[in-house]
């Protein structure tokens, strides 16, 4: 059954969006006949919700003149209508616009809530965009975060192409790619997840995660929570996390590397409903210790205790971010999709997402350290 979603955008913004990202692709023929220096190249571009309906566009342009005073020009229009999103936006720009350079495109959390289905499948079907391009959640405006000139930094869309693309790379945040959003989106029983951004003042924060149920935003998760669900993925291997443990009476803080996270699932009926059960497997480094000195890691007793202390708070954790995604009824673990590839559930998505809420689901969590750094 294919995911509805009621869109508060009418068809009129939709075509505004097409008009602004299929810019060169309207032009038929002339596409071979571009040139640099008549066109602007968008890194980044931000959608807002504007007033009374209306849509707000940011982009971004790297300036490449010599005598540019700054390293980029910020455009925003507010679209009624596709003729005059197009209109408003290259008579600002003062020439056309040409989207396949967008490494970055980001919505308000707003916007998110009302639902992106039109933006993603207009980014899709562009034939100049590549799939994996970057999205992400701004908390607050995408103009202010856009807009904002940021000491030492390079042009915005780079930076935020970089930033995005390092954290993903550590594992700290979900994938933001255009393809994974799609993947998960039509995917029965699974939800999409995009990075959550926050503007500060000299940069931009790694803020956490966007939680979707199909394509709109029905909540969100701290940069910890994040990483947490990351591990219910089975996707954190590579990725640092560090945590404030007491044993013995002794308080200390452990930085960890993980080498091997593997994750398993397994579900049983139980009675109208199922019993999922998650077990996650962690190997890590710890690479540091700060705090009370508990004792000598070459002693096996003191290294299976904080074994299991790790273990044990990592099942806590793991258990509350399961209860927050029930309860806001987004599933991007995809225990949906779990159920009916074993043919334990034949039901209707709608229903899944009813029964989804109230599953019992247990954690249990092994922690092994396999190399230490910074401790003996």
């Amino acid at each position: 059954m294919p995911k509805a979603d009621r869109l508060l955008l009418g068809r009129g913004l939709v075509l505004a969006l097409g008009v602004i990202l299929f810019g060169g692709t309207l032009t038929g023929t002339v596409r071979d006949q571009r040139v640099i220096e008549r066109q602007d190249l968008a890194l980044a571009v931000g959608f807002d919700k504007g007033e009374k309906g209306t849509l707000r566009v940011i982009s971004t342009f790297p300036q490449v003149a010599r005598e540019a005073e700054e390293k980029e020009e910020i455009i925003a229009v507010d679209a009624l209508s596709s003729k005059d999103a197009r209109i408003r936006l290259e008579t600002k720009s003062g020439r056309r616009v040409a989207s396949g350079q967008i490494r970055v495109a980001l919505f308000s959390d707003a916007l998110a809530r009302s639902g992106l289905k039109p933006f993603i499948d207009t980014l899709y079907r562009d034939p100049d965009i590549n799939a994996r391009l970057f999205l992400a959640v701004v908390d607050g405006s995408t103009e202010t975060l856009l807009s904002r000139r940021y000491p030492e930094k390079e042009r915005s869309g780079f930076y935020l192409y970089n930033l995005l693309e390092t954290n993903m790379r550590r594992h700290t945040i979900p994938t933001g790619r255009l393809h994974h959003f799609l993947r998960a989106y039509y995917t029965f029983g699974q939800d999409p997840v995009l990075p959550l951004l926050r503007p500060e003042r000299e940069n931009v924060a790694v803020a956490g995660a966007a939680l979707f149920r199909g394509s709109r935003m029905v909540g969100r998760l701290d940069l910890e929570e994040s990483g947490v669900l990351l591990l219910l993925k089975g996707s954190a291997s590579g990725a640092d996390s560090s945590m404030r443990i007491r044993l013995r009476d002794k308080t200390g803080t452990l930085v960890f590397i993980f080498v091997q996270n593997e994750r398993r699932i397994r579900a049983e009926p139980s009675g109208p409903r199922l019993r999922f059960h998650i077990s996650l497997a962690i190997t890590a480094h710890l690479v540091e210790y700060a705090g009370q000195r508990i004792g000598s890691l070459s002693n096996p007793a003191v290294k299976r205790a904080i074994e299991r202390a790790v273990a044990h708070r990592y099942k806590e954790k793991a258990e509350a971010v399961l209860r927050k995604l029930q309860q806001l009824g987004t599933d991007p673990i995809g225990l949906g999709t779990y159920a009916r590839a074993h043919k334990l559930w034949n039901g209707t998505e709608k229903e899944w997402y009813r029964i989804y809420r109230k599953l019992p689901i247990s954690v249990d969590v092994s922690f092994r350290i396999t190399q230490v750094g910074l401790y003996d």
